[in-house]
């Protein structure tokens, strides 16, 4: 179950798998010419969702890039968040929380990004695919006025 403390092994699992289920559904755009094209015009744009990588760019990660991601993030250990400086005032202020487990919050923290890349993958296809709803998202946000 979720609540304000956390997340629970239970939901963690069943959770991850829908968005395991999502990624699934996500039709990957593999033609390298579109991958290279999009991938220039969105540097042109300055357009960074703040998922690194050290083996690939996350603009030019294929679905198979993204699963390999998503098992770094399972694999992810409390220890590794203590580490992650971004999270040091979020991670004390969750586990102040009466009945906060470290374990809740490592669910937490998985899930919330594990999302985040499905959602950026998902676009990315999209602005693969010429879609032009896509393209007007990512005009309206990194496009100059």
């Amino acid at each position: 179950m979720s609540t304000r403390q956390g997340i629970d092994d239970e939901a963690y699992r069943k959770k991850l798998g829908e968005l395991l289920a999502r990624l699934d559904g996500i039709r990957d755009v593999a033609d390298p010419a579109a991958v290279r094209r999009t991938a220039e015009q969105l540097r042109r744009l300055h357009y960074d969702v703040g998922i690194e990588d050290p083996e690939k760019d996350f603009l030019e990660m294929t679905k198979a890039d993204i699963r390999r991601e998503v098992r770094r993030i399972e694999s992810l250990t409390f220890a590794d968040l203590r580490r992650d400086r971004s999270l040091e005032q979020d991670l004390e202020r969750f586990l102040e929380r009466d009945g906060a487990t470290e374990s809740a919050y490592l669910n937490d923290i998985r899930l919330k990004r594990v999302s985040l890349i499905l959602y950026h993958y998902e676009l990315l296809t999209r602005l693969r695919a010429d879609d032009v709803e896509a393209w007007d998202t990512v005009e309206e946000l990194y496009g100059e006025d």
